[in-house]
């Protein structure tokens, strides 16, 4: 008893102590979690409910690229897709392999037959016998039927194995092998879509945090011209309408500068959607684009840029490859299924039959009858309207469907890779004639300095002068913006 007790009070502890410890992990888990995903760093976590220190809180490339794969709901149901074709191609090679089938059956019956009996000697005092010839009485019964007992058991195992299928069952192994390659491939062409995305948004992001403060800059100027015009006008040197110039060029530029924060907003949030981050901002982002990479792209070299943009390697190409693979081994599964084209299979039964469960019951080798067959089966299809020979057709039809759809991507990606080119051509040239009106408008200022500081100029033409190099500058960046933006679309369209 004594040990029962005590054997007992250990279970209550080990089970308290898991308990608290399943608590402790639940509790402190998602804290520490949470913490890690708001940081977007893996790392140790610490002690559950203590506060997380030392996780940056910068966001590179890599970080929302990776953030972006873990977030596409896409992928997901791809990778769900990819497991799901790992499955088929088991069930296809197990197609190879015998079918075994049990059946078991008990029955019970409730009014079984009685034995049947017959007397000897009934039967012959009917007969007249000659004299002399009367045999003697036996003196007991005969069974001819023992009787019927309550149960009935029978056992049977069903074993089919196909013999030769016309290279069916290798065909099917194959083509849910190339369907789980193809999963994997969009997998593939889904992550590699993600990354240009993601580079177009830090590098638009980047350009209009530029913009703006450009444009803070900007309003610090016309704010002073705004106030030595009122100024001006107070004194009657000048109009109204010189006045009224001043307040719409304010104007215009708080204007332009809520454009270009809603664009940023707007850009901060589809990025934060994209990688899971919600709460992303400009102070969690760390990207500067390498200007001078990409100012060397040798976009005039159009034959090299069509070659990599169109290798056959590619995983949008081997996507291709692999379905005209799958469809071909479709079309001969097909033309293996006309008519007069029979499958051979070996189909053995075993079975017993009896009144007792065998090994179980006492005689029951008495009481059983055994069976065993070997059956050699061959099926084919007759004639069933022309179904066999439209599938054929529809199968010839669906791969020549994928060869024109392989030649519309080569077109398109060939016709967006030219397009982009151009822009990308412009945008460069763009930037050249931006460095000369922005040269252009400095000297002009350093003109309007001179005067200014000479006494023969105003101070309003000098300020004027600086707005103009501000807008200049901005519209530079607005080029660079342009120019990265259409760089990195060229490098996910060429694939690199």
């Amino acid at each position: 008893m004594y040990i029962t007790c005590f054997s007992r009070d250990k279970v209550r502890i080990f089970l308290l102590i898991f308990c608290m410890f399943c608590i402790c992990c639940i509790g402190g888990f998602p804290a520490a979690a949470q913490q890690l995903g708001d940081a977007g760093y893996s790392g140790t976590a610490g002690t559950a409910g203590m506060p997380v220190t030392g996780i940056p809180e910068i966001y590179y490339e890599d970080d929302l690229y990776r953030a972006a794969i873990a977030e596409s709901r896409e992928i997901a149901e791809l990778h769900v897709q990819a497991d799901k074709s790992r499955l088929d191609v088991q069930n296809a090679k197990a197609g190879q392999y015998p079918d075994i089938d049990l059946t078991v059956s008990g029955t019970f019956v409730g009014n079984p037959m009685d034995a049947i009996k017959i007397n000897p000697d009934d039967f012959m005092s009917g007969i007249t016998w000659p004299a002399g010839f009367s045999p003697e009485f036996s003196g007991g019964a005969v069974t001819l039927f023992p009787g019927q007992e309550s149960t009935y058991y029978r056992f049977g195992i069903e074993i089919t194995q196909p013999l030769f299928t016309w290279g069916k069952i290798g065909d099917s192994i194959r083509i849910y092998e190339d369907a789980a390659a193809i999963n994997i491939l969009q997998i593939a062409l889904k992550q590699e879509e993600l990354k240009p995305r993601i580079q177009g948004y830090l590098c638009s992001l980047y350009y209009l945090d530029l913009i703006n403060r450009k444009i803070e800059e900007q309003k610090i100027f016309t704010e002073r011209l705004l106030e030595i015009t009122e100024s001006s006008y107070e004194s009657g040197f000048i109009v109204y309408e010189d006045v009224l110039q001043a307040q719409i060029s304010a104007s215009e530029i708080a204007v332009i500068q809520l454009e270009v924060v809603f664009q940023q907003q707007k850009l901060l949030a589809e990025l934060g959607n994209l990688t899971g981050l919600p709460e992303l901002s400009m102070n969690h982002i760390g990207f500067v684009p390498d200007t001078e990479k990409i100012e060397q792209l040798d976009i005039q070299s159009m034959e090299a840029l069509l070659s990599k943009a169109l290798d056959p390697d590619r995983t949008i190409f081997q996507i291709f490859s692999r379905t005209e693979a799958l469809q071909k081994r479709a079309l001969t599964i097909a033309e293996n299924s006309v008519y007069w084209k029979p499958d051979f299979a070996l189909k053995m039964d075993i079975g017993y039959e009896g009144s007792r469960v065998p090994f179980a019951e006492t005689d029951w080798y008495r009481k059983d009858d055994y069976s065993l067959n070997l059956t050699v089966a061959v099926k084919t299809t007759l004639w069933d309207g022309g179904k066999l020979l439209n599938d054929i057709e529809s199968k010839v039809l669906d791969t020549e469907g994928t060869e024109e759809a392989r030649k519309t991507a080569e077109y398109e990606i060939a016709s967006a890779l030219r397009s982009e080119a151009v822009v990308f051509r412009v945008s460069k040239q763009r930037l050249e004639y931006d460095l000369l009106l922005i040269e252009n408008a400095e000297r002009q200022a350093a003109v309007k300095k001179l005067q200014f500081d000479g006494g023969v100029g105003r101070e309003a033409d000098y300020i004027r002068a600086q707005i103009e190099i501000v807008s200049q500058q901005i519209h530079h960046l607005e080029d660079l913006m342009k120019l990265c933006v259409s760089y990195y679309t060229i490098q996910g369209i060429i694939g690199d």
